[in-house]
């Protein structure tokens, strides 16, 4: 059988043009078996969090280059050296809150007492990783080939101190399994820092070749038809779909809203309480949802 690389709909080995859709048929080397239904949901999964991800990067990258550029016109080079310092301001008030509640929690105290001991370590951290900002947006050129060690550099910073928030909390309360992953993170550190650097220079040769032609990417989008994707019409019952109308995220509240006729915002509310009762678990439940309910083929979606 050969199949339509547009529609799906299987034809005759000998068949040149699609019985369903009548478009030309590829050579069978370019011929594939259409995805499954489960299969096609998966894929709308991947691509809609990669279009989440992508939409959140952009709000939080528009936000920093609007700070980061008034902070170049009006502090100047002084401009990483005064955040710190407002950095440190914030760290000495979370800490002098720290010791605060260590007066019933010992944990807490335990907590203080570390960043307390490391406060210059952190400062000083802290003020390289801002000049390195700093440095990379106004010399973006010449400051591009070392960016992936001072990236690195900030993800192994800030696993260092999860780790050892880690190891306090595990110590105090006992927790055996907390302790090893803290021991875990804290031992392999160095060979985190090299791992994320060498991904860091690979994504900045693939970007650099990217740049200046040696490939092009293409991306999917969510507008075109996929093989072997065809709406099922409505039936004796109603189908649960998600809404592509009435989504923040994937869409889940707004096709129950639709499909039970009310407001999508009572349904959040019940999954936000939902979701503090079971102490996150319904978290998964909503990413769950989000991979089995399959997208309502009669919305656009972007």
């Amino acid at each position: 059988m050969r199949y339509c690389n547009y529609c799906g709909h299987e034809n005759l080995d000998a068949a040149q043009y699609c019985n369903s859709c009548g478009r030309a048929l590829r050579p069978e080397a370019d011929q594939h078996i259409p995805k499954g239904d489960f299969e096609r949901r998966i894929d709308d999964f991947t691509q809609e969090m990669e279009s989440l991800g992508k939409k959140v990067e952009r709000e939080f990258d528009t936000m920093g280059k609007d700070l980061g550029t008034w902070s170049d016109s009006t502090l100047g080079i002084l401009g990483p050296l005064v955040w710190s310092l407002v950095g440190l301001a914030v760290l000495v008030l979370i800490i002098g809150v720290l010791w605060i509640l260590g007066d019933s929690i010992q944990t807490f105290r335990d907590i203080a007492d570390f960043l307390l001991a490391n406060i210059w370590l952190i400062f000083a951290l802290g003020l390289l990783l801002s000049y390195s900002n700093f440095f990379s947006r106004r010399y973006k050129e010449q400051f591009r080939w070392v960016q992936p060690i001072f990236t690195a550099l900030g993800i192994v910073f800030g696993l260092w101190i999860a780790s050892e928030v880690m190891y306090i909390v595990a110590v105090n309360f006992n927790i055996e399994i907390l302790e090893t992953i803290a021991s875990i993170m804290s031992t392999y550190l160095g060979i985190i820092f090299m791992a994320i650097m060498v991904i860091g220079y690979v994504a900045f040769l693939i970007s650099l070749m990217s740049s200046t032609g040696a490939f092009k990417e293409t991306q999917p989008r969510f507008d075109q038809p996929r093989p072997g994707y065809e709406p099922v019409p409505p039936g004796d019952y109603r189908r649960l779909y998600r809404s592509g109308r009435n989504k923040v995220l994937g869409g889940i509240c707004g096709g129950m809203g639709e499909y039970a006729n009310l407001d999508p915002n009572i349904i959040r509310i019940i999954w936000i309480i939902l979701m503090v009762v079971s102490l996150g678990i319904a978290i998964l439940g909503y990413f769950i949802c989000w991979i089995i309910i399959p997208r309502n083929p009669y919305d656009t979606w972007q």
